[in-house]
């Protein structure tokens, strides 16, 4: 008996499955550890957990032939019992890397992640081969690490970003959290699916005229055209574009209308995404080999060995940098086309188009590595296991070092243009003023100021010129201090593909903060109400904070 389900053990690599899921955690939970070493908090670190979990345990599921299907042993209960290894498995493993947190960002969040990625791999399998198992959950992981989580989190919010989501009740006030029902809903369809055998199975000829004639004429096809088909190019191209740009999309209203703000900053801010997508590639790429059942061949090929890996490893890199760098070129011709519709010079525009290529280009460089890299390895192996592998690796290595630098846009954008694009706010002796570039968010910061400076009780006092910059100034101890630094606003998290009427809400907050670092003696709770950021109440330093602002302003 117990020989028996050592057998069985064995034959579904349950072992291997479990060592590799309970390493890869504890090293993830230690990079966890690095990061967090100021006491901070990772959000993202159940999502990294579970993933690095669940993927090992899902290569249990497919290893099942069509012996083991026709044994005389209850097939559902073998199947049955390796569903319970998988959930407990990661239960235990959720339970060790966080035993003192439950709720929020803890045990509950990283259990109920691992719990929907097992169950979106096994739902995978009705559609996919085995092969591909691990395909939808590292997406669907690696998507819910594109963002972060917001302070006022909405319903929505909760069901498609619940991999990213806390396990509290309630996102908000009021406002209940369904990600845990939604990923346990998941868990169970794919459960259910692999219990009552929904497997995908390749396509069989099912009657004579399905099946080839044997004096059909056969056309001979490109070695080029079969050689991409094997290696998989256009589907991974395809994912690789869609995942590397899917960050970039997510966070336009930070860089839309500046094609320099997005490849100068966003596109080396992602950089960990891309070169992870472009491992996986490159492994996917070089595993040609072994699919075409080309690799005896090359071995007795006269033709040595190295020319053919670097073909493989050339052929992938140009791949991975194609992916990469196209939707980025296509998002900065349309911001940059935004510019000129904006009545923004063409001079200004094409420096700006050209001025942020340097980073993005240093990230395209990674990348090609990464996918030769990856290449490499594929060509070495041929094992299911090694894509994902290899894609986890990238990314916890690319986690941990550095970042490309990314550009200070509002620093440079000052020393090249200055704030000479100016525009009266309506209504009030107030001037808004911002470099070139960004001349076409000026009638939005114009119409936030109006609405500000109206709705302030002593609108005499504020600041009669304000600067229009990328960002703002989003806390304390930022602005440089000084009457010869003016108060902002930011055009973020307002930007688009045009600008909008009106600013977002940190206008007040960026006015607020700018002003008391630009303005000495005045008091940070009157500046927030003066600007509308708390409901206004008289205090006792309001008088010291409007004599303090009259000075300034002059």
């Amino acid at each position: 008996m117990s020989r028996g389900i050592t057998l069985w053990a064995r034959h579904h690599l349950v072992v291997p499955c479990i060592t590799v899921a309970v390493l890869a955690s504890a090293a993830v939970r230690g990079l966890v550890l690095l990061i967090a070493a100021d006491g901070g908090t990772v959000e993202v670190a159940p999502l990294w957990v579970a993933t690095v979990a669940a993927v090992p345990l899902l290569f249990m599921f497919t290893t099942e032939t069509d012996a083991d299907r026709a044994a005389p042993r209850s097939l559902a209960a073998r199947r049955w019992t390796l569903l319970g290894i998988a959930v407990l498995v990661s239960g235990v493993i959720a339970l060790a890397t966080f035993p003192t947190t439950s709720g929020e960002w803890g045990f509950l969040a990283t259990w109920r992640d691992a719990v929907a990625l097992l169950g979106l791999g096994l739902l995978s399998l009705t559609v996919l081969p085995p092969a591909a198992i691990w395909v939808t959950p590292l997406v669907a992981a690696m998507a819910s690490m594109t963002f972060s989580w917001p302070l006022h989190p909405t319903l929505p919010l909760g069901l498609w970003g619940a991999l990213h989501a806390p396990a509290d009740a309630f996102l908000d006030p009021g406002v209940p959290n369904l990600s845990i029902p939604l990923c346990l809903l998941i868990g169970v369809a794919g459960i259910v699916t692999f219990a009552r055998g929904l497997r995908w199975a390749p396509r069989t000829f099912t009657s004579k005229a399905q099946q080839p004639r044997k004096n059909a004429v056969t056309h001979r096809r490109s070695g080029t055209r079969g050689l991409r088909r094997a290696s998989l190019t256009v589907p991974m191209a395809c994912l690789v574009a869609v995942v590397s740009a899917w960050p970039w999309m997510t966070s336009l209203s930070w860089w839309g209308g500046s094609p320099r703000l997005l490849l100068g900053d966003e596109v080396p801010a992602s950089v960990f995404i891309a070169v992870a997508c472009a491992v996986l590639l490159g492994v996917v790429s070089g595993q040609y080999r072994w699919r075409s059942g080309v690799a005896v061949w090359q071995q007795l090929s006269t033709r040595p060995a190295w020319t053919l890996l670097a073909r493989a490893a050339g052929r992938a890199a140009a791949t991975a940098v194609a992916a990469v760098g196209a939707p980025a070129l296509a998002m900065a011709l349309v911001t940059a086309g935004d510019l000129a519709r904006h009545g923004v010079g063409a001079d200004v525009v094409a420096t700006e188009f050209l001025a942020g290529w340097p980073p993005t280009l240093l990230v395209l460089a990674e990348v090609a590595i990464g996918a030769a890299l990856g290449a490499c390895a594929g060509w070495w192996s041929g094992r299911i296991w090694m894509a994902p592998a290899c894609l986890i690796l990238g990314l916890a290595v690319m986690i941990a070092v550095p970042r490309p630098p990314s550009q200070d846009v509002d620093r440079k954008w000052a020393e090249r243009y200055g704030y000479t694009a100016c525009q009266t706010v309506p209504g009030q002796d107030v001037r808004v003023c911002a470099p070139a570039p960004d001349k076409g968010y000026l009638p939005a910061a114009a119409a936030s100021l109006s609405q500000i400076y109206s709705q302030s009780p002593h609108p005499e006092a504020l600041p009669r010129l304000v600067r229009l910059t990328t960002t703002g100034t989003m806390g304390g101890n930022i602005h440089p201090k000084g009457l010869e630094n003016p108060p902002d606003v930011g055009a973020a998290p307002g930007r688009g593909i045009t600008p909008p009427t009106v600013l977002g809400a940190p206008a007040g907050d960026s006015l607020t903060y700018s002003t008391h670092a630009w303005c000495a003696g005045t008091d940070l709770t009157d500046l927030q109400k003066l600007f509308g950021v708390e409901d206004y109440a008289q205090t006792p330093t309001m008088d010291r904070t409007l004599a303090a602002l009259k000075t300034c302003r002059g």
